[in-house]
């Protein structure tokens, strides 16, 4: 992995806006102008102010503009819309300011039972990207235990490998959670990590081998840029 530690809030949040925009001018190059550009954003609270400047970022609209872009959630939570609980609700409004923009196209997970939207994600997933779908830039976040993308054991991951979403408990409430499969989320050319708090950082700088039992771990490729702030 290669890390980039950052003590003001400020140049953690610039830094990462900059790998997101970096990534997605990466695939324009390697894609057929007619074809939009597809970003995947994580849940949590962490990345709020994160797509909050994202979503003010002259390059973000130009390349929205350009080329199309679709926006996807990596992992959601089964929670009523209007709740505060879900991840695509968070997305949607700190991305306020771009999603009216011409181009951009928001993909919420569906509200209801996770078995259902699930599926339906599934579904969009495929018809939108193929069967074999992959995403050209994925931000990923991480909990003090771990956890990433709604994964929160080994077993959860080695499960999900074969599909294109997948079903999860989490360890507190709200448990019942949904997310994209790990080798989907993992086979983006362009994996960002973005965490913040010096117990986080601590944790992602032990030995490789001590990630191992941590779902955390498997994102942790060579090519995967961690982006962290020390300040909480």
């Amino acid at each position: 992995m290669k890390l980039r530690v950052f003590d003001s809030p400020q140049e953690w949040e610039t830094a990462a806006v900059e790998a997101i925009l970096d990534g997605l001018e990466q695939a324009a190059l390697r894609k057929e102008p007619s074809w939009p550009l597809h970003l995947c954003l994580s849940g949590g609270s962490t990345p709020a102010p994160i797509y909050a400047l994202l979503a003010k970022s002259d390059r973000f609209r130009e390349l929205a503009s350009r080329h199309g872009l679709e926006v996807w959630v990596g992992d959601e939570r089964e929670a009523a819309e209007g709740s505060g609980l879900r991840n695509s609700e968070m997305i949607a409004h700190a991305l306020a300011d771009a999603l009216s923009l011409p181009g951009i196209v928001f993909h919420p997970w569906p509200v209801g039972p996770r078995e259902t939207a699930s599926r339906q994600y599934a579904d969009l997933l495929a018809a939108r990207l193929g069967p074999l779908p992959g995403f050209d830039v994925v931000l990923l976040g991480m909990g003090e235990d771990g956890h990433t993308a709604g994964f929160f054991t080994m077993e959860q991951i080695e499960a999900s490998r074969n599909a294109i979403t997948f079903c999860t408990d989490a360890p507190a409430e709200p448990v019942r959670r949904m997310t994209c499969s790990i080798s989907l989320l993992i086979s983006s050319p362009c994996v960002i990590l973005i965490i913040r708090g010096k117990r986080k950082l601590r944790f992602i700088q032990m030995p490789a081998r001590t990630l191992l039992p941590y779902p955390i771990g498997v994102a942790l490729m060579p090519r995967t840029e961690v982006i962290a702030c020390s300040e909480p």
